[in-house]
């Protein structure tokens, strides 16, 4: 088996782990907490040198979530576009059409804001026609006493956007 076959087989396992977990929604719509709060896909994959984005949700608004309504398409990109978010960084995103558009704390979007610090700026990152996940960049994060960066703060995860 290749060095590339290898690599491939490694990311199609961790998408379907992702996929497992997004599956593991319980009944109230909300993220497992083993999920939240685990900002780290495993070690096998060579492109994640400690400086492409991770995934972290603890500021995850069950609220708004949206993700028990997506058909499998949807599940589908969805989990593709969080592969992308992780081989990117805070120096490459922005050769990417990743970020749709800077959320505005107004009309629809308002509820999203809660909870957060005035200063965090929530973006819309397209992943199947009118999908969105709704997040923040970091690049530094406190997480157990240590210092790590280049992370993407999932806020929301919605079937289509909002009115401003």
């Amino acid at each position: 088996m290749g060095r590339s076959s290898k690599k491939r087989k490694a990311e199609r396992k961790a998408q379907r782990r992702l996929s497992q977990q997004l599956a593991e929604i319980n009944e109230a719509g909300q993220i497992p907490l083993s999920v939240a709060t685990e900002p780290k896909l495993p070690d096998t994959l060579s492109y994640l040198d400690g400086n492409n984005y991770q995934l972290i949700f603890e500021r995850y608004n069950h609220k708004d979530c949206e993700i028990p309504d997506l058909d499998n398409k949807g599940a589908k990109a969805l989990v593709g576009k969080f592969n992308e978010i992780t081989r990117v960084n805070n120096r490459s995103i922005a050769g990417t059409n990743l970020v749709k558009h800077k959320v505005k704390n107004e009309g629809d979007y308002t509820s999203l804001f809660k909870g957060l610090e005035d200063d965090i700026e929530l973006y819309e990152v397209q992943y199947a026609g009118t999908g969105r996940i709704i997040c923040y960049f970091i690049n530094q994060y406190p997480h157990n006493n240590e210092t790590t960066s280049n992370y993407c703060c999932v806020i929301a995860i919605l079937k289509k956007h909002r009115r401003t």
